[in-house]
């Protein structure tokens, strides 16, 4: 019997189809959350509260997604390997394998520059962070430097916001691509 349509390989496979399924709404529904609920939450408070608590929230953000990002590449890779050579399947899987992880690259240059602008910004008003990757990864590049020049806290809040929600617009889009 060949071991890609055993019984227990159609088991695992299922497995793995409910597991990215999860990992993958977790991950644009966590990543939402920061837009949706962290910017409003934050956005009204004074310029120092405001850095302050996006920089916990970044900082926590950053960290938790690697991990979810990994778990989805890897789930999504399964499955591309385990489905019919040249199938449609096939390639859908490989296709999410891409994008869903993709939001990673994209935070560190799309939003490179905003997400340096305001941790430059937590600093000035909220005082020293943790002084982890997360906060000082970009923090002194020349574009996050200008990127925050004459934009108020909250402008920036709402600006991280906005591109924050295209990482979750991409691993939501990463995930429906694989819809037959």
């Amino acid at each position: 019997m060949d071991t890609l349509t055993s019984p227990s390989s159609a088991l695992s496979t299922t497995i793995a189809k409910v597991a990215v399924v999860t990992a993958s709404a977790f991950l644009a529904g966590s990543t939402a959350t920061y837009t949706f609920l962290l910017v409003p939450s934050i956005r009204n408070a004074p310029e120092h509260i405001l850095a302050s608590q996006w920089r916990i929230g970044y900082r926590i953000g950053f960290y938790a997604t690697v991990p979810q990002c990994a778990l989805c590449a890897l789930l999504w890779a399964y499955l591309a390997f385990t489905a019919p050579a040249g199938s449609r399947a096939r390639m859908l899987y490989t296709t999410a394998a891409v994008i869903v992880p993709s939001i990673l690259p994209y935070t560190l240059t799309v939003q490179r520059a905003v997400n340096g602008a305001l941790d430059r910004r937590a600093e000035e008003l909220a005082g020293p962070g943790t002084g982890s990757i997360a906060e000082t990864y970009s923090r002194d590049e020349k574009r996050s430097k200008e990127f925050g020049e004459g934009e108020s806290t909250r402008a920036l809040v709402e600006s991280w916001g906005r591109y924050n929600m295209v990482r979750a617009v991409i691993v939501v889009l990463g995930r429906q691509g694989t819809r037959s």
